[in-house]
């Protein structure tokens, strides 16, 4: 590997440059005491990897890591710092490499180590394999698949995160700000377009390496993404939102496609606070299409199809009362006296657990004319 170091300080550039012969893994193709002179020579040193002090006068070394990367987005940086606090708190986040001053022989090796584990190339696919076709869990969690089924690993979370997003974003062109504001909406403007393009690339090389054509085009400021050879769960979803199918014969596998798909709330436990709505329309039409589907069958007479999607929605959200309802009608229309009755207990219960309040009137009216008329019928 070749390496470049920039750093103001004559000693501590020495320093690095000869713990960086005695280690023997790198070359030094530049040294610089001015970032400008190592920007200036960057496409004839051509390194692999940049050894950038932070704290620097005229330039710091997360403004130079922003310019390298504009210029050549594969040199990996190393940043160094005599500020440990900064380095943990603003590094360690999107799992940047760093050296803490004074530099020793163990850490220079050990970063050295990391560096080329990371270059290292995963291991090609087996043809048969790439003939397949990726694919995105986000129902429940959220997972990539390669076309062998593996999940694809991510340099770090951030890098994981920005792929959701993109996910999530799929057809729709994203503004370089929007991008900035939603994942890195504590850091400065000049934080978070660093690490905007590091964790880009990072994406990039993850998708190379599983094997997906996939790309991401940046186009007037904004970042288009297009992901043909992953199948997105979210397709579906989207779909079903522009043409809102009416629930006729013709339409059932499209309704019943969506709520096989909703296997749990979208990207599940991540927090990703950019992801609420898009969660909540999932949710929306997935409940929605539950409802429809269960009271679709109970008017055909077929009670059994009516439970199984008023109870596909109870097991993702259990406090909902017309899903319960429709449980009830369920039982109702089986002339199931003993199930009725124990489908309106656990209605209370929940209600009663979950939010301190009881069914609703027209509910406990629903109840006790269902549970009179099928006594008067026995």
């Amino acid at each position: 590997m070749k390496a470049i170091i920039v750093d103001d300080e004559q000693p501590s550039l020495d320093l690095l440059r000869l713990l960086l012969e005695r280690d023997g893994r790198i070359r030094l193709s530049g040294a610089y005491r001015k970032p400008s002179e190592a920007l200036a020579a960057l496409e004839e040193a051509g390194p692999d990897v940049a050894f950038l002090d932070v704290d620097m006068p005229q330039m710091n070394g997360l403004e130079l890591a922003r310019r390298i990367h504009e210029r050549q987005e594969a040199v990996e940086i190393v940043f160094v710092t005599a500020y440990a606090q900064y380095a943990i708190e603003a590094f360690r986040r999107n799992a940047l490499d760093y050296l803490l001053k004074p530099l020793t022989p163990e850490a220079v090796s050990e970063t050295v180590s990391r560096l080329y584990k990371r270059r290292q190339p995963q291991a090609p696919l087996p043809e048969s394999a790439r003939q397949g076709e990726m694919k995105a869990v986000l129902f429940g969690g959220f997972d990539l698949l390669d076309a062998a089924g593996q999940p694809v690993k991510w340099r770090t979370l951030k890098t994981k995160e920005i792929m959701a997003y993109f996910l999530a974003k799929e057809g729709q062109p994203v503004s370089k700000w929007e991008l900035m504001a939603d994942l890195w909406p504590e850091l400065n403007e000049e934080q978070s377009r660093t690490y905007l393009h590091t964790t880009l690339y990072n994406l990039k090389k993850a998708l190379k390496e599983a094997g997906s054509s996939s790309q991401i085009h940046y186009v007037s400021g904004q970042y288009h993404a297009s992901f043909g050879d992953i199948a997105s769960p979210l397709r579906v979803f989207r779909d079903f939102e522009r043409s809102r199918p009416p629930l006729a014969e013709e339409a059932l596998g499209q309704y019943q496609a969506l709520t096989t798909l909703y296997q749990g709330e979208l990207f599940a436990r991540l927090d990703y606070p950019w992801s609420g709505p898009i969660r909540e329309m999932c949710f929306g039409l997935f409940r929605q299409s539950c409802i429809r589907l269960s009271r679709y069958y109970l008017d055909k007479g077929e009670p059994e199809a009516a439970a199984k999607a008023a109870s596909q929605l109870l097991a993702q959200s259990e406090i909902d009362e017309e899903a319960h309802e429709m449980m009830l009608e369920v039982h109702f229309c089986k002339k199931d006296r003993m199930a009725l009755k124990h489908q309106y207990e656990l209605l209370k219960k929940v209600l009663l657990s979950e939010l301190g309040l009881p069914p609703k009137p027209a509910v406990e009216r629903l109840y006790a004319g269902m549970m009179e008329q099928i006594g008067s019928d026995a």
